[in-house]
Formats: structure tokens, sequence, C-alpha cells
């Protein structure tokens, strides 16, 4: 299959955008976006799908671009804007030396798949699509195709099993038409809100519950935030990439440290204001807040951290030789995880915690069914594993990690049962000390034998002590007032 992909290689150098991210030394990550199509007849490099008045491919300001199926000589201001963010996103002083191009007409009637025979739900059999090719690992979808509901469905089950089997991390803009913008109820991708109206998808007919993932700086349209969020995600690939922290470029990961570096207090024209939507703590219109590169980087490069296994949830429960993080953020992965488990991230601060943020990501996978020897997705099932996020209290007693009790205080537990995001959000004060967050698969009779992996993420802000001097100080000063009042 053909496809309309960027590769970047990204330079080091200064922050960039209101976004504030930074580049490092040169990498290639491959970024597919799907999008409508233009032309070169307007001046300047064309960073749009393009034919090249019928050209097969040309090079515009060192760049080098083939055009694929399905283009025409139609200029498309919207894919110009589209490719444009996403370049200048990932990275500012980015080079890019080839782009793909695919109408999205040809991905969407490709990766749907056609109706085949009557699946469990009515939405059919698909056919296994193609691996994804050309080395891709990001995929931008700004296009918006308006499709009836099975159709829709059809290709919302192909999309979410080729982002699981292939890896892919997978940006779309969300809208408030769910049928009209199908790619956003990709549950496995990464949803954007932009400035358009947007209302979450809770319709039972869908059979899923669907928020936004992210907001992120746009005074335009959520086509145009969805490629900010790719291409903050393709610098995030990279310095997995370079730094040879392989787990960290899985796109659960990916997904996680974009949502817990995400900023829930940033105020600017659009957005306003973030509020907590129990029981995974998500804005339902903003999910984990307005996106942060600085912060995301931060958390990736905190490094990753190790997880133990859990024989018991129960207080008292000996935690076996724990990889103790101390760091204030940081990231994991979990390789495999089956009903009825449990793991710990055990960490330790000497001082004061407040400001906790934490996600968990994990994928939905349609069932496989075979007939006559051939194997199709079924499009009318899932599989969801339920895990349970909470953060416990841990007690050390100098030799031996005990689990102890449960902090459920709202923000510190995330115990959703239809969605396969769990986050945290806790602006509390908590004790210094020894904590873990405890992800736990949670029954799921439906599913059995099944297993999944995980992409799991944290941050927080140490509260200094005060020290004996500042303490003197402020005992001085409070003296001194006290005399002043008197006299």
């Amino acid at each position: 299959m053909k496809m309309d992909i960027r590769r970047f290689a990204v330079l080091s150098s200064a922050c960039a955008l209101a976004l504030g991210f930074c580049e490092w030394s040169p990498a290639a990550v491959i970024v597919q976006i799907v999008e409508a199509d233009g032309s070169s007849t307007t001046a300047g490099p064309q960073y749009a799908p393009v034919e090249f008045a019928g050209s097969s491919s040309t090079t515009v300001g060192g760049v080098t671009y083939h055009a694929m199926s399905g283009t025409s000589n139609t200029y498309s201001s919207h894919a110009n804007t589209v490719a444009n963010r996403l370049i200048g996103n990932a990275g500012g002083n980015s080079v890019v030396d080839t782009v793909y191009t695919q109408y999205a007409g040809d991905y969407l009637a490709d990766k749907g798949g056609s109706y085949v025979a009557g699946g469990t739900s009515g939405y059919g059999l698909i056919p296994l699509p193609a691996a994804t090719g050309n080395d891709v690992r990001v995929i931008n979808h700004s296009y918006i195709a308006a499709a009836g509901l099975e159709h829709s469905l059809r290709v919302l089950r192909t999309l979410e099993y080729v982002t699981s089997r292939d890896d892919l991390v997978f940006t779309s803009g969300a809208v408030t038409d769910s049928q009209a913008s199908l790619m956003w109820g990709q549950r496995n991708g990464i949803a954007v809100r932009g400035t358009q109206g947007f209302a979450p998808d809770t319709t039972s007919a869908w059979n899923i519950r669907k928020h936004a993932d992210v907001w992120a700086p746009t005074t335009e349209q959520a086509s145009f935030s969805a490629p900010s969020v790719a291409g903050i995600a393709a610098q995030l690939i990279h310095r997995a990439d370079t730094s040879g922290q392989t787990n960290g470029a899985r796109h659960e990961v990916i997904k996680s440290i974009l949502m817990t570096g995400a900023d829930k207090t940033a105020t600017d024209a659009y957005f306003t204001s973030w509020t907590r939507d129990l029981p995974n703590n998500l804005d339902i219109h903003d999910g984990a807040g307005r996106v942060s590169a600085t912060n995301s980087y931060s958390i990736f490069d905190a490094g990753e951290q190790g997880f133990t296994a859990l024989p018991s949830t129960v207080q008292g429960t000996v935690i076996s030789s724990p990889a103790v993080a101390t760091s204030s953020s940081g990231w994991g992965y979990i390789s495999s995880i089956g009903e009825l488990e449990s793991v710990a991230l055990v960490f330790h601060q000497p001082q004061q915690i407040t400001d906790l943020t934490a996600t968990l990501a994990w994928d939905v996978t349609p069932r496989l069914e075979v007939v006559d020897e051939t194997t199709y997705i079924d499009g009318g099932a899932d599989m969801l594993a339920n895990l349970d996020l909470r953060v416990y209290s841990v007690n050390f007693d100098g030799a031996t990690y005990t689990l102890g009790e449960a902090l459920d205080e709202v923000g510190l537990s995330s115990l959703s049962t239809d969605s396969n995001v769990e986050h945290l959000y806790f602006t509390g004060v908590l004790p210094a000390g020894h904590y873990a967050f405890v992800i736990t698969y949670a029954d799921t009779p439906d599913l059995e034998d099944y297993l999944t992996d995980a992409g799991f993420s944290y941050r927080f802000t140490p509260v200094p002590e005060p020290s004996a001097a500042a303490i003197t100080l402020g005992s001085l000063a409070m003296i001194l007032s006290r005399r002043r009042a008197r006299a």
C-alpha cells in the first residue's frame, strides 16, 4: 500500500514555539499524514500532498515529494496547514527529506476493509489489513470523512487492530460529530481537541466511552491541533531511539507520557479550565489537559522505572526486592499482565509530595475469527482488559518493604471499567515516605487467558522542608511584627 509519510532528521538546538520542546541529535522518525490533496501551484515549499502538475515527484526546498495514489492537482490549504503544523511542531529546525502522499479516502477504504459476513453484532468480519509499510512510526489523521455507523465501526475496529499490531502512535482531531470525524473514536490512538465544539461519545450503538485525550494549542480547528501532538510524539520516539530506550518508543508509553505531561492549570483564550470527571480523573472535553512537550520530555528523560510483581494487594503483603524509584517523574512499560495479576512501581521521597499525576494506557483489540481457514477481524467484538490504578502507602523497616493501605482519596485512584486509560491527579499533600503505584488486572471473566501490555508514566512535585535558618528568620519576623503592633 502506498502511503503519505514524512521522514524527520531532527537537528539539535533550541526549544521552539508555545509548545516548548527541545530538539536532539539527528535521527529519522517516519510519520504518515492521511489528508486531502493539494498541488504545487502556490509559491514556496508545499507540505500538503501534491501531484506537481502530473509529475510523480519533485524536490522543493531540499524536500523530495512523491505523489502516490488518490492525489489531484487541486490545492488544499487545509492539508497544507496540517503538514506545516506537523513539521514545525516536530522540532522547528527539523529537516524533512521525503514526503509520500495518499488521499484519505483511499486510506480509509484500505484500512476499513469490506463487509464479508455477518459478525456477532452485525458489523461484519473484516479482512486483515496489510502491515503498515515504510517503517511508519506515527500516523496523523486530520481528514474528516462522513460515513454510516456500520462502516465507521468497521474502520475503527480495524484501526485499533492496526495501531496495536504495528505499534503506531495515531493522532486525530476530536470534534462533536462522532460519525463525521470517526478517527477520534479510535481508542488506541490519541484524540486531540482543538477549538471546535466537542462532546465525548457515549452512544450505546458505538459501545464505547471515548473522551478527548489532550488539548493542543491552536486558534483554529482540531485538524491543526492533532499534527502538533504527532510532532511531539515523533520527538519522543526519536529520543527513545537515540538513547537506546526501546520501550520508550512504544505507542502506549508515548500516549501515557503525553497525557501525564499535560498541563491542567494553563489558561489562554481557548483552554480556560479543566474539570475532573470520575472515575478516571479526566476532563470529558480536554482529557488530561493542555499538551506540554516540555513536561513530556522531562518525564521521558527521567528514565524507565521498574515494576515488581505483587502476590496480593492485601495490606502487609511483602514486596520482594523492588527497584525503588527516587525521581519525581518517570515512566515504565509492562510487557505482559494477566487476569487478577498486580504489579507495583515503588517510589520514595524524603520530602512531602504534591501535584501528583500519572497515566496508565493499554490497548483495546478486536477479536479475531477464522472462517474457511481465513482469519478476519470481528467488527462487533472487543477485547478490553479491565486494569485499575491506585496509589498505596508502603512500609519499610530498613530491610523489608510491605504494602500499606490504598489511598483512595479523590485523585489517587482510577477504576474505570469501560475505558483503556486510567489517570491520577492529586493536588493535596502526601507526607514524605515510601509509596507505590499499583496496577491490577481486575476480574474479567469474558477474557479468559487474555494478556495485555501497558504504558505508564508519573510526575509529582516535591515540597521542600523549611530549613532551620528559614524557621529562625520566620520566628524573628513574627516577634518583630508583634512588637511593632504593640508599640
